[in-house]
């Protein structure tokens, strides 16, 4: 759906600047990687609102997001499933309950799987190899920065991300 969405804006963009913009094509990813990202967000802030989770779902989206953003993480294979799959997760964490002694354990291991695996990257995200390092450690600071907040719902967001570094679990999850 966002994909066919997508594509009509950029068909419109393109007529109207034929010259000046990227291919439709181009143009239809982008636009669909942008409106997908903000249906998670719209949808999970609703979902939070609904449920009386609002704040908490925000801040699953701030932390899970944060950590994305420097560590990234395996994709689904399409927008849909990124949307059905992003939207439950962040609207799950903020009524998982986890006692307090756990936590500890769930922000270890985010940590070593942070340490270990992030960042992961890929040759088409055009991440220089001299960023890396500096990106482990923005990743590897920000779950310190969960432990020292002992949130569940931020030790929980973070978690998951740090989930979508195991390359084991990626192949799995591709179809």
């Amino acid at each position: 759906m966002v994909e066919r969405v997508a594509s009509t804006i950029a068909h419109i963009i393109k007529k109207a600047t034929p010259e000046e913009s990227a291919s439709e094509e181009v143009l239809a990813y982008s636009l669909a990687i942008q409106l997908n990202g903000i249906a998670i967000i719209v949808s999970s802030l609703i979902i939070g609102v609904i449920t009386g989770k609002a704040i908490d779902t925000l801040i699953a989206l701030v932390s899970f997001s944060l950590l994305r953003l420097v560590s990234g993480g395996w994709h689904a294979k399409t927008m849909t499933l990124c949307y059905w799959v992003s939207t439950t997760i962040i609207s799950l964490i903020p009524h998982l309950q986890i006692d307090k002694s756990l936590l500890l354990y769930f922000n270890l291991i985010t940590f070593l799987l942070v340490a270990i695996y992030a960042p992961k990257s890929k040759e088409e995200n055009n991440i220089p190899l001299s960023a890396l390092p500096y990106l482990k450690i923005v990743s590897v600071l920000i779950v310190g920065i969960g432990f020292y907040l002992e949130n569940t719902v931020v030790s929980l967001a973070l978690f998951v991300q740090a989930l979508t570094l195991i390359p084991a679990l990626e192949r799995r999850c591709q179809p």
